[in-house]
Protein backbone atom coordinates (compact mmCIF):
# COMPACT_ATOMS: atom_id res chain seq x y z
CA UNK A 1 0.00 0.00 0.00
CA UNK A 2 3.09 2.12 0.27
CA UNK A 3 3.13 3.23 -3.38
CA UNK A 4 -0.40 5.34 -2.52
CA UNK A 5 1.43 7.38 -0.69
CA UNK A 6 3.90 7.80 -3.44
CA UNK A 7 1.22 8.52 -5.87
CA UNK A 8 -0.31 10.99 -4.01
CA UNK A 9 2.98 12.71 -3.21
CA UNK A 10 3.85 12.23 -7.19
CA UNK A 11 0.25 14.50 -7.66
CA UNK A 12 0.71 16.91 -5.17
CA UNK A 13 3.94 17.74 -6.80
CA UNK A 14 2.99 18.21 -9.90
CA UNK A 15 -0.03 20.07 -9.30
CA UNK A 16 2.07 22.46 -6.84
CA UNK A 17 4.89 22.71 -10.20
CA UNK A 18 1.95 23.98 -12.72
CA UNK A 19 0.33 26.94 -10.41
CA UNK A 20 3.58 27.89 -9.91
CA UNK A 21 4.38 27.28 -13.71
CA UNK A 22 1.25 29.49 -14.27
CA UNK A 23 2.10 32.44 -11.87
CA UNK A 24 5.61 32.52 -13.24
CA UNK A 25 4.67 32.80 -17.02
CA UNK A 26 1.68 34.87 -15.92
CA UNK A 27 3.52 37.80 -14.48
CA UNK A 28 6.25 37.29 -16.88
CA UNK A 29 3.21 39.46 -18.89
CA UNK A 30 4.01 42.80 -16.72
CA UNK A 31 5.59 45.36 -19.14
CA UNK A 32 4.51 43.82 -22.27
CA UNK A 33 2.31 46.14 -24.86
CA UNK A 34 -1.46 44.73 -25.01
CA UNK A 35 -0.51 43.59 -28.86
CA UNK A 36 -3.47 41.36 -29.89
CA UNK A 37 -5.69 42.85 -27.46
CA UNK A 38 -5.52 46.03 -28.76
CA UNK A 39 -7.13 44.92 -31.73
CA UNK A 40 -10.27 43.14 -29.88
CA UNK A 41 -10.64 46.88 -27.68
CA UNK A 42 -9.72 49.61 -30.20
CA UNK A 43 -9.52 51.88 -27.40
CA UNK A 44 -6.73 50.06 -25.17
CA UNK A 45 -4.38 51.24 -28.10
CA UNK A 46 -1.60 54.02 -26.90
CA UNK A 47 -2.38 57.16 -24.63
CA UNK A 48 -6.07 55.52 -23.54
CA UNK A 49 -4.80 55.58 -19.65
CA UNK A 50 -5.73 53.33 -17.19
CA UNK A 51 -7.59 50.02 -18.08
CA UNK A 52 -8.26 46.43 -16.84
CA UNK A 53 -8.82 43.24 -19.04
CA UNK A 54 -10.96 40.36 -17.03
CA UNK A 55 -10.25 37.19 -18.66
CA UNK A 56 -12.76 34.72 -17.69
CA UNK A 57 -14.04 30.89 -19.10
CA UNK A 58 -18.33 30.62 -18.94
CA UNK A 59 -16.86 26.78 -17.48
CA UNK A 60 -15.21 28.66 -14.33
CA UNK A 61 -16.44 28.19 -10.61
CA UNK A 62 -14.82 31.41 -9.52
CA UNK A 63 -15.35 33.38 -12.45
CA UNK A 64 -18.77 32.55 -11.88
CA UNK A 65 -18.63 33.87 -8.59
CA UNK A 66 -17.00 37.25 -9.68
CA UNK A 67 -19.54 37.61 -12.20
CA UNK A 68 -21.73 40.06 -10.08
CA UNK A 69 -18.97 42.02 -8.76
CA UNK A 70 -17.56 42.35 -12.87
CA UNK A 71 -21.21 43.18 -13.97
CA UNK A 72 -21.13 45.93 -10.94
CA UNK A 73 -17.65 47.32 -11.99
CA UNK A 74 -18.31 46.94 -15.70
CA UNK A 75 -21.28 49.46 -15.34
CA UNK A 76 -19.61 51.63 -13.55
CA UNK A 77 -15.65 51.48 -15.66
CA UNK A 78 -16.20 52.05 -19.46
CA UNK A 79 -12.45 51.33 -18.83
CA UNK A 80 -12.82 47.83 -17.78
CA UNK A 81 -13.19 45.01 -20.90
CA UNK A 82 -14.15 41.43 -20.53
CA UNK A 83 -12.39 38.77 -22.48
CA UNK A 84 -14.33 35.18 -22.69
CA UNK A 85 -10.89 32.79 -23.30
CA UNK A 86 -13.64 30.03 -24.82
CA UNK A 87 -14.32 32.70 -27.63
CA UNK A 88 -11.03 33.75 -28.21
CA UNK A 89 -8.75 31.49 -27.53
CA UNK A 90 -6.55 32.66 -30.21
CA UNK A 91 -6.02 36.00 -28.67
CA UNK A 92 -5.52 34.62 -24.99
CA UNK A 93 -2.80 32.01 -25.93
CA UNK A 94 -1.09 35.10 -27.97
CA UNK A 95 -1.32 37.23 -24.72
CA UNK A 96 -0.46 34.65 -22.88
CA UNK A 97 -3.23 33.78 -20.39
CA UNK A 98 -2.97 30.61 -18.71
CA UNK A 99 -5.35 30.34 -16.11
CA UNK A 100 -9.21 31.84 -15.27
CA UNK A 101 -10.07 33.86 -14.01
CA UNK A 102 -6.90 36.58 -14.71
CA UNK A 103 -7.25 40.06 -14.80
CA UNK A 104 -4.68 41.87 -16.50
CA UNK A 105 -4.23 45.97 -15.51
CA UNK A 106 -2.98 47.89 -18.00
CA UNK A 107 -1.54 51.77 -18.39
CA UNK A 108 -1.11 53.71 -21.35
CA UNK A 109 -0.93 50.52 -23.65
CA UNK A 110 1.48 48.18 -21.18
CA UNK A 111 0.14 45.77 -18.78
CA UNK A 112 1.77 46.75 -15.53
CA UNK A 113 0.38 43.93 -13.30
CA UNK A 114 -1.53 40.32 -13.56
CA UNK A 115 -4.18 39.36 -10.95
CA UNK A 116 -4.75 36.13 -10.93
CA UNK A 117 -7.78 34.41 -9.11
CA UNK A 118 -11.03 35.57 -7.41
CA UNK A 119 -9.14 37.18 -4.55
CA UNK A 120 -8.75 39.98 -7.15
CA UNK A 121 -11.32 42.02 -7.24
CA UNK A 122 -10.69 43.86 -4.33
CA UNK A 123 -7.43 44.94 -6.20
CA UNK A 124 -8.88 45.35 -9.37
CA UNK A 125 -11.60 48.04 -7.27
CA UNK A 126 -8.84 49.93 -5.98
CA UNK A 127 -7.26 50.23 -9.50
CA UNK A 128 -10.15 51.20 -11.41
CA UNK A 129 -11.10 54.03 -8.56
CA UNK A 130 -14.04 51.97 -7.11
CA UNK A 131 -12.53 51.83 -3.64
Amino acid sequence: MAWAGYLVLTLTALLAGYLFWVRLTSHRLQGRGVGALARLFPPLGEGYGRAAIYCYSANCAPCRQMAPAIERLSRQHPNLFKLDVQEHSGTARQVGIRATPTTLLVENGTIIKVLLGAGAIRSLEVFLGSA
